[in-house]
């Protein structure tokens, strides 16, 4: 490569490996920059890019793709979050290198005027796209108040607020604060989870690394702290993907048998190991990761 690599950047594929078209792409959360290679290629290429938005004063603003907003491809589109009343997009053309971006216009989701704090995320989950919105407690970032998760109806087009997600968890949470925020799903089901959640790693508090769980049918939350022995951490923990078999987290959990009912005590402690098992699958990911910023940082 001619040029360096960005070190702080965002990563996802375009589409699916098997898709016709399908890219990987590195946005640099520095630089207004994105770096694409196709699936199977050889070559890294640069492509730089402006979006100006408009603030209240009517002064211009330069808006980042990735940066802090949630961004997720679907049908050989890369959505992202532009403002609220309009979702952007990348999409590709085989015969044209440079990558198109346009902007569809949505009508915007709800969001509470009594909650001035919050995180959004954007979801690819078996081919529909979700937009999910952590409130917090105010200006109290270590305190969730509300989970909100939309569908977006590509018909109208607009955000419809769902109930639940049915047989699926949401696995949210990001890179440090003003960086960047990641969002993703798995199938509840075949990896032995509770159905119908949202896993929040709280990436805005960083001293904390409390994950949330947060059961969307029953409307509770779980708090649980896997990585309590690891104190200021250099970065927060975040969520790392299989690269094959799913496209969420990855337990190596036993077929499911039939059991004897067990008493509510018994069943939530189970639920409770099992929901750490997953986790700190993910726990090993986080370490390699610290060890090497740890060993950078001497």
């Amino acid at each position: 490569m001619e040029m360096d690599f960005p070190k702080n950047c965002k990563c996802l594929l375009s589409d699916r490996p098997s898709a016709r078209f399908c890219a990987v792409m590195v946005f640099d959360l520095d630089e207004f920059e994105c770096w694409l290679c196709l699936v199977g290629g050889n070559k890294w290429e640069c492509h730089v890019y402006t979006l100006t938005m408009y603030n209240a004063k009517d002064q211009p603003v330069e808006r980042h793709i990735a940066r802090r907003h949630g961004i997720a491809a679907l049908g050989g589109r890369v959505y992202f979050e532009y403002t609220g009343n309009e979702l952007g997009f990348i999409e590709f053309d085989p015969a044209n290198p440079e990558p198109k971006i346009g902007f569809v216009d949505v009508d915007r989701a709800d969001m509470p005027d009594s909650m001035p704090m919050w995180s959004s995320y954007l979801v690819e989950s078996c081919g529909e796209l979700f937009h999910v919105v952590i409130f917090f407690d105010g200006e109290n970032v270590h305190k969730v108040a509300e989970v909100a998760v939309y569908k977006m109806d590509f018909s109208t087009p607009a955000w419809c607020k769902v109930d639940g997600i049915g047989d699926r968890v949401f696995l949210l949470g990001g890179d440090r604060i003003e960086h960047s925020n990641f969002g993703a799903s798995c199938s509840a089901s075949q990896h032995g989870l509770p159905s119908n959640c949202v896993y929040f790693l709280n990436h805005l508090a960083i001293n904390e690394n409390w994950v949330h769980v947060i059961d969307l049918e029953k409307g509770t939350e779980e708090m649980l702290r896997p990585f309590k022995e690891f104190v200021d951490p250099l970065r927060p923990p975040f969520w790392m993907l299989p690269t094959q078999g799913v496209d969420g987290l990855l337990l190596d959990t036993p077929k499911h048998t039939k059991k004897p009912e067990q008493p509510p005590e018994a069943q939530k402690h189970r639920r409770g190991r099992r929901i750490m098992q997953g986790i700190s699958s993910l726990l090993a990911g986080w370490l390699v990761r610290l060890g090497i910023d740890s060993a950078s940082k001497d």
